[in-house]
Parts: C-alpha cells; structure tokens; sequence
C-alpha cells in the first residue's frame, strides 16, 4: 500500500511507496516545525515516518538517509533548536529499533556534542537526564551501543572510563548481539 504522509494523505511513488525526495523534503518540513519545542506531536508523526522507512514503504529511502537528514538539520540549528532533534532521535531509536540504534550511533556523539556546548544549562540538565536515561535503556529496546555512551560519557568528563562502563553495562545487560 502507498506510504502515509503527514496529515493522513497517502501518495503513491511508482513500484509503491513516496518517492525518496518527496518524503525527505516532507519530512524536512514537518521537522522545522517543531522548532526550540520537542513538540509531542510531531516527535511522534516523524517516528512514525521512520518507521515507514525501515518498513521499506518509501522508494528509494534508508534510514541512513534519514539519519544524515537529521545530522544536517542539528548540525545547522540555531543553539535552542537542537534538544528537540536529540528527542526526536531517541524517540526513533526507542519506538522504531530496526537498526537506528546502531545507524545513528556513528554521528550521535558529535551531534549530542555539538547540542551540549551551545546549550544553556537547562538544555544540559536536559542531555544529562537523556544520557542517563539511555544507559538504562537495554539492548533490545533502542539502546546505543555500549562503547558509544561510553565515548558520549568521555567527552563530557575526560577521566570517564570507558572500558569499565562498557564492561559494566554487559554485566547489567549481557553482551550484545553483533
């Protein structure tokens, strides 16, 4: 069946599917408007828009396609308008899984990064609780790789060790599958 696009109406891409460009630049349009608010709605309408992608019901369209979407669009943010795009990622790796975890664990420490030194201190308070919150976050239900947090966790205090944190996560969660 055709893709479902924002707003309920479905468009239909030769072979099925929204073509790829269509869906990243609707895709692209629904993300600038959530702006400096991690509105609930729209966190809530694109995961489900990368759920499309990882279902195959876009033409075209990987989830590192959407991924680099996402990497852009933070990476050229204004300052306030980055947590929310963190959110959104969480939210795709959490509700979606199907291997966002691990696409998005190559630019998510740069981008967690680059969010937390132009934030203020609630935006770092916020990425703080996050951090926390996905170190609790098992395996099998949308969590980053345990290196990465690790590295995450580094960045932000160089004496972290990381060795020891991967080594007690697979303790907590076992060691994950490759």
């Amino acid at each position: 069946p055709p893709a479902r696009q924002a707003g309920g109406r479905r468009s239909a891409a030769p072979g099925g599917g929204m073509a790829q460009q269509a869906f990243l630049d609707r895709y692209a349009e629904i993300l600038g408007r959530m702006g400096r608010h991690p509105d609930k709605n729209i966190i809530n309408q694109l995961t489900m828009m990368a759920g499309d992608v990882a279902k195959g019901s876009v033409k075209g369209m990987q989830a590192d396609d959407l991924s680099g979407l996402l990497a852009s669009n933070l990476l050229r943010a204004n300052a306030d308008c980055k947590l929310p795009i963190i959110y959104l990622m969480d939210s795709i790796m959490f509700n979606v899984r199907a291997g966002y975890p691990r696409i998005f664990a190559q630019p998510i420490v740069s981008l967690f990064m680059d969010t937390f030194r132009s934030g203020d201190d609630r935006v770092k308070a916020s990425l703080n609780k996050l951090l926390a919150n996905w170190a609790k976050r098992r395996p099998e239900h949308g969590a980053l790789p345990f290196p990465v947090l690790g590295e995450i966790h580094r960045k932000l205090d160089p004496r972290f060790d990381v060795d020891r944190f991967v080594r007690e996560q697979e303790e907590r969660f076992g060691r994950p599958a490759p």
